[in-house]
């Protein structure tokens, strides 16, 4: 079922904002009107809207800044930009901010509604899959361990699982028999166990979420740990605790996928990694007609480098790129070691022309950067994008020739088969 976005439109001319809001009106659930975007930062943090649409250039903060300033709050916040031709120093940096949409004006009212669709489209899409992932999770809950606790932290409360546990018949045989759940907590190791049975949920409510690991014993005398949840109901003060084993089997199969999805030299993903990340996403891009662009780079003349400073100074440089480009790049994209001195970055719902900006802004960044032992290097770079790709193994070849195209014609270049 179609539900109707919540808006916030920020424009500071009183005709255009007039006349706009009466269609936005029909195509939103809640409209939130502001002349600028200090006013328009106000009332996002109060209302959370689904969709911003924004002027840019405008008094007291303009959009760009307006934008970022959501983005740190919501990174997936869904943006349309409305800009006229004198504004184009702002559409640089209007792109980087990852927006849904750039539209001229004066408006067209035909072009502006079907950006409006197809974003309310995809909140819709996400909505459906966050409803169900609270289902799987809810599913997925009911078949660990779980208890409530009254104020004094006694429990009232517990699944099957939990009786099943420690073979019991019911509740009353286990306040019974251990008087409280921290008597049964195996105190080992790097295990939690509290220093004060009173106060022993605040205690580990102060750890990090990788720490709430306790050990129980079960049934069958086998000790088994379980990272511990805990949410407080405010109203009643009953706590819920779910209890989530942690088999070896898990964790080393954890290990081992660590192993197998990462680069032993930089410590970025490898491409093992990188393939099965770019048939998720490539699958995502298509399904969400959204753009996908892909960057692929290697540094020039890295044999030579290697073999005038030897591989040990050449690994460190690798290392040094990775950390230098990883600390340019959205959290968003995926960047990994596709072989050797070569490099891939996945930039999702991306356009050709944003990837451009992307990959000038890493190739600055390693030109102006001085290596280890003061090494200077250059690199090649070849991007692709799905609006060119039919598939994701096309995606990488369009790349992969961008990027021999750029080492054939003179190195330190950017290319792309157009």
């Amino acid at each position: 079922m179609s539900v109707k976005p919540t808006i916030l439109y920020v424009e500071d001319e009183d005709g255009v904002r007039q006349q706009l809001s009466k269609l936005l009106t029909r195509f939103s659930s809640e409209l939130y009107v502001a002349e600028d975007g200090k006013v328009g930062l106000e009332l996002f943090k109060k209302y959370s809207p689904n969709i911003v649409i924004t002027d840019i250039k405008m008094p007291v903060m303009n959009g760009i800044d307006m934008v970022k300033a959501i983005k740190e709050i919501s990174p997936e916040e869904h943006i349309i930009f409305t800009t006229a031709h004198s504004e184009s120093e702002y559409f640089i940096d209007a792109i980087e901010t990852h927006a849904d949409g750039y539209i001229l004006k004066p408006l067209s009212f035909q072009v502006f509604t079907n950006k409006l669709n197809q974003i309310t489209k995809q909140i819709n899409i996400e909505k459906e899959l966050l409803a169900q992932q609270v289902l799987t999770n809810e599913i997925t809950q009911m078949l660990n361990l779980l208890i409530v606790l009254d104020n004094d932290n006694n429990i009232i409360y517990s699944n099957k699982n939990f009786l099943k546990f420690f073979s019991l018949r019911n509740i009353e045989q286990f306040n019974s028999e251990y008087k409280s759940i921290v008597n049964v907590f195996v105190n080992y190791g790097d295990f939690f166990y509290p220093k004060d049975e009173k106060n022993w949920i605040d205690e580990i409510k102060n750890l990090d979420d990788d720490k709430r690991v306790v050990s129980m014993v079960n049934e069958e005398a086998e000790p088994q740990a379980f990272i511990l949840s805990i949410k407080q109901m405010e109203e009643t003060g009953h706590t819920i605790i779910i209890f989530t084993e942690i088999t070896n089997i898990t964790i080393k199969k954890n290990e081992l996928e660590y192993k197998a999805y990462t680069d032993e030299l930089t410590k970025i993903g490898n491409k093992l990694y990188f393939e099965d990340a770019l048939k998720k996403e490539f699958k995502l891009a298509s399904s969400n007609k959204k753009p996908l662009g892909l960057i692929m780079f290697d540094i020039d003349f890295f044999k030579q480098l290697n073999d005038k400073y030897g591989t040990k100074i050449g690994d460190s440089v690798l290392v040094e790129l990775v950390q230098l480009v990883r600390s340019s790049i959205s959290q968003n994209d995926i960047f990994a070691r596709y072989f050797g001195n070569q490099f891939v970055q996945l930039l999702p719902n991306t356009s050709k022309e944003h990837t451009l900006v992307v990959v000038n802004r890493v190739k600055n960044l390693i030109d102006n950067h001085t290596f280890v032992d003061d090494i200077k290097i250059t690199c090649s770079f070849g991007i692709s994008n799905t609006i060119d790709s039919l598939d994701a193994e096309t995606l990488v070849d369009e790349a992969q020739k961008a990027l021999s195209l750029a080492k054939e014609s003179g190195r330190n270049k950017i290319c792309f088969i157009s």
